[in-house]
């Protein structure tokens, strides 16, 4: 009875400690917005680990967002310049977004260091990732 008694305190505890809690859940969205700090993107390009845990905030031009049961995934572009956006970030965001392609949009997140993916040519391609907590459309 007593083991029983312990293994159960000890997967809740397992559990609860599994479940953290993000920004979103602990301050309000307008605290938490201001609290981001913005970074260029040659920064953060360069050690995008390094700057793992930061919380920053991105407008860009979406150039490419999936949706499924598990979320929205942004191609975010973040640099305008006079012949268009470039330099892409990764930006993760649990949910449904209302925004599409082509969109100019803000997220504001935390920084989840480098990010890598297979291209449509097989190429590998490794950007900044950003998991977002609040994502609107700007533009």
């Amino acid at each position: 009875m007593r083991r029983a008694l312990l293994l159960l305190v000890l997967g809740v505890l397992l559990v609860t400690a599994c479940e953290e809690e993000t920004p979103a859940d602990t301050v309000s969205p307008a605290a938490y917005k201001a609290s981001c700090r913005s970074i260029q993107f040659r920064a953060l390009d360069k050690k995008p680990d390094f700057y793992t845990g930061y919380d920053f905030y991105f407008r860009g031009e979406v150039v490419q967002i999936i949706e499924d049961e598990e979320g929205t995934t942004i191609r975010l572009a973040v640099t305008k310049t006079d012949y268009g956006w470039q330099d892409p970030i990764m930006v993760f965001y649990e949910g449904s977004a209302p925004i599409y392609k082509d969109d100019v949009i803000t997220v504001w997140g935390e920084c989840i260091g480098a990010y890598s993916y297979e291209s449509t040519i097989g190429a590998e391609v490794t950007v900044p990732g950003v998991l977002a907590y609040f994502v609107e459309r700007t533009g």
